[in-house]
């Protein structure tokens, strides 16, 4: 019989490569069949796709970062940051399984940006919202990801109830 342990380690992994695998592909649609330079409306100006190549991390952060400087804050911190949280999802057999999909995910789509840096010297990024008073910066498919699992932890961790300190 297949161990507890065996599944949620299986389930954590599917979890990472399907992130990754539905960033890397919606990226590589983006990047045959739009042009630079030219948006497609998808709900009007609402929600629109266009092509973007971000050399830096969240929205842009870091993209002056050269040399040795962008490979240790654009390559080799996040995959520290990564494989650390991937070792604490594998290792906390505690960890609930919401919590659990939260980190996989943030991990999944953290490593389909990382895999884009480097193997194309930047991420490409392609889904923007305009809502008038609310409107993002342009974001892909691993963005969602991350952005999921801790908005996920987040409200989660404000829910859960809280002890009473005497």
């Amino acid at each position: 019989m297949i161990s507890k342990k065996i599944i949620r380690m299986a389930l954590i992994a599917i979890i990472v490569f399907v992130n990754i695998g539905c960033d890397q592909v919606s990226k590589a649609v983006v990047r045959t069949t739009i042009p630079e330079g030219k948006t497609i409306e998808v709900l009007s100006n609402y929600f629109v796709l266009l092509k973007a190549e971000n050399t830096g991390a969240f929205l842009g952060l870091g993209n002056q970062f050269t040399g040795i400087l962008g490979i240790v804050f654009l390559l080799v911190l996040p995959l520290v940051f990564l494989l650390g949280m991937l070792l604490y999802v594998f290792v906390d057999e505690k960890m609930d399984r919401g919590t659990m999909i939260a980190i996989s995910c943030i991990i999944g789509g953290g490593m389909a940006n990382l895999y884009d840096r480097f193997i194309y010297g930047s991420v490409t990024d392609f889904m923007y919202i305009d809502l008038g008073f609310l409107h993002s910066g342009i974001f892909n498919a691993a963005d969602l990801s991350i952005t999921f699992g801790f908005l996920y932890i987040i409200i989660m961790g404000w829910l859960a109830p809280k002890e009473v300190r005497v």
